[in-house]
């Protein structure tokens, strides 16, 4: 097989291919045996003609190529510099991006040689760079059909060692004629902009020049421009907008472009970029579990590595984002990803008791001696075994529950005292031996599971309390007492100790309503309420009953009060719900029955982390991927 005879392809150079012209034509390998050769040759050629560049004066700064240890990263940088420096100075700019028609595809033969030639490139090299770039044929393949073999007239191969550095070589007296007019460049392969600050009319006509230079260098070197491609970017506020002409065309406008991968604005901001990245990275994540059918965790970590972390970190000293969205934005693919995989390769059931050893939650359920048997029983019968450790709060003592007598007299206008009181009890006594102290009522209904997965991002070492935020009385909200609200152990610990016995922090006397009181006591101590939203931002507390908050309308008061918009959908709650209020014994029989026990056929999870650490850490990440945008 002849070394000049290759087969090649279309392959498309967009994500849509609608059009012949969106397509390039791609040489494959020739020849294992041959290709090895060519490459070995081709270089040492390369070390002598770089080292011939590294030392000559025709190599300029301004020709960002991977010769000389540079990157599309240090092109953009170095441009980034320049603008900035200029908006910093108050000044607006224009950049022109040019488009070279099929670059690689149309340089001369004849004139690479000479000008191979004329910068003292040694003859050998020459002579040998001849026989490699002319008198080659191709024949393109399409569904293993070879079609009939074709002269190629001019062009560099795409992919070859070389083909960069013979472009780079054959254009390299552009940017010392652009610098001519006054204008800056940044040059990278076959990628051209040229910019300038525009404060007088002067600087819009040296624009226009080093654009007409460099139009009169493609039609010379034959090399031509795309019209259509090329385009003007106006940068930084008050900018004129100014028109500029190529070939007695005008360039056309953008307000974003692609620039060396990045997607740009006139404002130089790259959250369109972040986004275009995360929803990429998203659907590769997407496209690794449907064609990765495995449930081995290293292969997953391994695939996730190679195919979707490159798209993230691609450029990163460039467009490290500042904004908290995005950054939140970006996170979310990892957390997505260690999600989806958690759910792939371990057994729930498994994960749920781990964590019940890791998140230790004591439950106290305020009720009354008339409810014992009405409401306190069948809470006990149904959620609240499932929390580390569980009392009723009553006036009546109750072994059976159990029950403690709080000695308060019962009736809504006592709810605060009794809801101090319980507090300070549970903090003598078991303020060590758990993590998070979670306060109910005996018509509550609470899904533990979920809330020792909303509390694992968290630590009980921090002043935390976690609910249904409302939004009055407070700055940062209190949380609703029929649907449930939880405090760190740190947080118990200072409302006892700064806040119990303090009437300026914690007022008693003529206070009813618990779950303000208690909001106000929490803020002024320095406790932070949380946000127990979703990473969808639906909520996980509830205070309205399941069907109610499903089906709704939401009470007036309701949708006054909350402190984050509630969705108007049956899509209201989280995946994640954690409570809901105003539940009947029969309604929390039938939670636990279509929670706890109905199986859907095919969506079993098999066990495949076995170490507790493990799966601890899995559903650590999975539970920092659910959490709610507010961050505290």
């Amino acid at each position: 097989m002849s070394s000049r005879i290759g087969d090649a392809g279309p392959r498309c150079a967009r994500s849509i291919c609608e059009k012949r012209s969106y397509f390039r034509l791609i040489y494959f390998t020739i020849g294992i045996s041959i290709g090895i050769i060519l490459f070995q040759i081709q270089e040492q050629h390369t070390s002598h003609i770089k080292a011939f560049q590294s030392d000559e004066a025709y190599r300029i700064d301004e020709q960002e190529q991977d010769i000389n240890e540079t990157s599309t990263e240090t092109a953009m940088l170095s441009a980034l510099n320049h603008w900035t420096s200029t908006l910093d100075d108050k000044k607006p700019l224009d950049v022109v991006y040019f488009d070279f028609a099929k670059a690689f595809d149309k340089v001369s033969h004849e004139l690479l040689l000479l000008k191979l030639a004329k910068i003292g490139i040694h003859e050998q090299i020459i002579s040998w760079l001849k026989c490699f770039l002319t008198e080659r044929t191709f024949q393109v393949c399409i569904n293993d059909t070879l079609s009939s073999i074709r002269r190629i007239s001019s062009g560099v191969p795409q992919g070859g060692v070389l083909s960069p550095i013979l472009f780079n070589i054959y254009t390299c007296e552009l940017p010392d004629i652009i610098a001519e007019e006054g204008v800056g460049c940044i040059a990278y392969a076959d990628d051209l902009k040229i910019y300038n600050p525009i404060v007088t009319p002067s600087d819009n006509m040296c624009l226009q020049k080093a654009i007409d230079a460099v139009a009169t260098w493609a039609s010379e070197w034959k090399l031509p421009l795309s019209k259509q491609k090329t385009k003007v970017l106006h940068i930084g506020r008050n900018n004129p907008k100014l028109k500029y002409n190529l070939c007695s065309e005008f360039v056309s406008e953008t307000s974003e472009i692609v620039d060396l991968g990045y997607i740009i604005d006139e404002n130089l901001s790259f959250d369109k970029y972040c986004k275009e990245i995360t929803a990429k990275a998203t659907r590769q994540i997407y496209c690794l579990f449907k064609a990765l059918r495995t449930k081995n965790v290293a292969i997953m970590i391994k695939a996730y590595k190679t195919y979707v972390r490159p798209i993230m970190e691609y450029g990163t000293t460039i467009f490290n984002p500042h904004k908290k969205s995005l950054i939140n934005m970006i996170e979310k693919v990892q957390n997505n990803f260690t999600r989806k995989l958690m759910v792939r390769t371990v057994d729930l059931v498994k994960v749920a008791k781990v964590i019940e050893s890791k998140v230790r939650i004591f439950c106290w359920v305020l009720t009354g001696k008339q409810n014992h048997e009405r409401r306190a029983q069948h809470i006990k019968e149904t959620w609240v075994r499932r929390c580390n450790k569980y009392l009723f709060m009553s006036s009546e003592e109750n072994s059976t529950l159990p029950a403690h007598n709080l000695n308060v007299s019962e009736g809504r206008k006592f709810l605060w005292m009794k809801t101090r009181e319980a507090f300070k009890y549970i903090h003598d006594k078991y303020l060590n031996d758990f993590d998070w102290f979670l306060k109910a009522d005996d018509d509550t209904y609470v899904i533990v599971e979920n809330l020792r997965y909303l509390l694992l991002p968290y630590s009980s070492k921090d002043a935390l309390h976690f609910g249904f935020k409302f939004r009055p009385y407070t700055k940062r909200g209190y949380h609703s007492g029929g649907a449930g609200y939880i405090l760190s152990r740190e947080a118990l610990r200072r409302f006892v100790n700064k806040a119990y016995s303090n009437d300026k922090i914690c007022q008693v006397k003529g206070i009813s309503v618990e779950d303000v009181a208690i909001g106000r006591c929490l803020e002024r101590i320095g406790v932070r309420a949380g946000d127990t939203r979703d990473q969808e931002g639906l909520h996980r507390f509830s205070p309205l009953s399941p069907d109610s908050m499903i089906s709704g309308p939401y009470p007036k008061w309701m949708l006054k009060m909350t402190y984050y918009n509630i969705p108007t959908s049956s899509w209201c709650c989280s995946r994640y719900a954690v409570s809901f209020h105003y539940v009947s014994p029969t309604l929390l029989y039938m939670m636990e029955y279509l929670i706890y026990r109905v199986k859907v056929f095919g969506l079993a999870r098999n066990l495949r982390l076995d170490e507790d650490e493990a799966i601890f850490k899995a559903a650590h990440e999975s539970a920092l991927a659910a959490k709610g945008p507010d961050r505290i």
